[in-house]
């Protein structure tokens, strides 16, 4: 789109007359768009994908949003299961770890909120690592931010073979 532009603004409109369309067919066969905006690949379909994403971190703050974030994220991948475990600012991050660890088994991604005890992320990160778990950080804080990270997370997990197809 910006190269047409260009093209038009070195006076060759006439030479990008008949690529308007072209590119509005290109974009609705190869592009298809996640709600965040994310790029999903023509060959995907978001049902097919099964799989549970870990949402860790923040408070009732954030808990509010948990809703409206699930059925956002139901209505483009209708078979991946949000989970959110909201760690507040307790200082027992140790036993929230421990309490987490069968969750972290199932997930095929995490995303780890800004609104994480620092101690607490660095230990997730690792045992993400340990389980080749893909993670991915929410750097936002409204619920657009959220949708997003949870749909990068998706695509990750999907890219490295962890979001299951058809089951």
């Amino acid at each position: 789109e910006a190269l047409l532009e260009d093209i038009r603004a070195l006076g060759g409109d006439e030479a990008v007359a008949g690529l308007d369309a072209r590119l509005a067919q290109y974009r609705q066969v190869f592009e298809r768009r996640s709600q965040s905006g994310l790029v999903v690949p023509p060959s995907v379909d978001p049902a097919d994908f099964y799989g549970l994403v870990l949402v860790i971190g923040g408070n009732e703050t954030q808990a509010q949003q948990d809703a409206a974030i699930a059925d956002s994220i139901k209505e483009q991948w209708p078979n991946v299961t949000i989970v959110f475990e909201r760690t507040g600012w307790n200082s027992n991050w140790g036993d929230q770890l421990r309490l987490m660890e069968g969750e972290l088994s199932r997930a095929r991604a995490v995303v780890i909120m800004r609104y994480v005890r620092t101690m607490l992320g660095k230990a997730l990160r690792r045992r993400c690592s340990e389980l080749e778990l893909p993670w991915i950080a929410c750097t936002g804080s409204g619920r657009a931010s959220m949708v997003r990270a949870i749909e990068q997370a998706i695509l990750l997990a999907w890219r490295q073979g962890g979001m299951a197809l058809h089951g």
